[in-house]
């Protein structure tokens, strides 16, 4: 009998690598996929995918909530009490300490109030000037004007 051609052989063997080849990378893929499923109580790739969007569906319409509430948040902040400013002074030289002060209350917007207590022998005085948007509509005196400085 006569020997095969020599192209033959070679050809036999290329494929022969190639369905090794074609093997080892089947297995590989089984394996990966075994892994994947692994401890998930089901079989089935698709199912588990399926599931995975869901739960990030899910996921990201909560986050979406939480964006908007936490908007609201800082909005409805912005008119609450955040800057303190008090300016300690004696504003009649013949009283002892510094009894009297200014103080600078505002919110996010730098609008609010300055009270301005005034302490001296006879009693105390107290005043409050309205501030908007970091102004007043009324003459600081400097002791307000420092109580101001401090929480812009």
């Amino acid at each position: 009998m006569n020997a095969p051609p020599t192209w033959l052989l070679y050809l036999t063997g290329v494929l022969i690598l190639w369905l090794l080849g074609i093997s080892a990378w089947v297995y590989r893929i089984a394996s990966h996929y075994s892994r994947l499923v692994k401890g998930s109580g089901k079989d089935n790739l698709k199912d588990i995918l399926e599931r995975l969007l869901v739960k990030s569906d899910d996921l990201r319409d909560d986050l979406s909530e939480i964006k908007d509430k936490v908007k609201n948040i800082e909005l409805k902040i912005q008119n609450d009490l955040q800057k303190v400013g008090v300016v300690k002074f004696n504003s009649f030289g013949d009283t002892g300490g510094n009894q009297s002060f200014a103080l600078a209350l505002l919110d996010g917007n730098n609008s609010g109030i300055i009270v301005l207590s005034l302490h001296g022998r006879e009693g105390t005085r107290v005043y409050v000037k309205t501030i908007t948007r970091g102004k007043s509509s009324h003459d600081l005196s400097k002791e307000e004007q420092q109580a101001l400085a401090q929480v812009k």
